[in-house]
C-alpha cells in the first residue's frame, strides 16, 4: 500500500518513482518521460536524473528520480499518477 510515485519537491519539481527492475535495460539517466497526474489529469514532461542502486528483493522494483520541467500547471507534493517513458514505450502507474 506504499505509493510507487511521490512528488518530493514543489520548487525544484523533482519526483521519485518505483519502477519494475526489468526497465533497467531500457532506461538511463537523461531519458525523457511524461507524468500524467491522477488528481488533475495534467501532463508534465521530465527527464530521469538518477536510478537507484538497489533492487527490492520482494517487489523487484527500483527507485527512479526525475526532474519535471516547470510549466503553468499546478503541481503539489504527494500527487500520484502514471509515468510514460519515451524511450521504452512503456508506462508505470502510481
Amino acid at each position: 500500500r506504499d505509493p510507487l510515485l511521490t512528488i518530493i519537491a514543489s520548487q525544484t519539481y523533482e519526483l521519485r518513482a518505483f519502477v519494475p527492475s526489468a526497465l533497467l535495460s531500457t532506461l538511463k539517466e537523461g531519458d525523457g518521460f511524461s507524468f500524467v497526474s491522477n488528481e488533475t489529469s495534467n501532463i508534465f514532461e521530465g527527464k530521469i536524473i538518477a536510478m537507484g542502486a538497489r533492487i527490492d528483493n520482494v517487489s523487484r522494483l527500483i527507485e527512479l528520480r526525475g526532474s519535471i520541467e516547470p510549466n503553468q500547471q499546478p503541481i503539489v507534493p504527494g500527487m500520484s499518477g502514471r509515468l510514460v517513458f519515451q524511450t521504452a514505450g512503456v508506462s508505470a502507474s502510481e
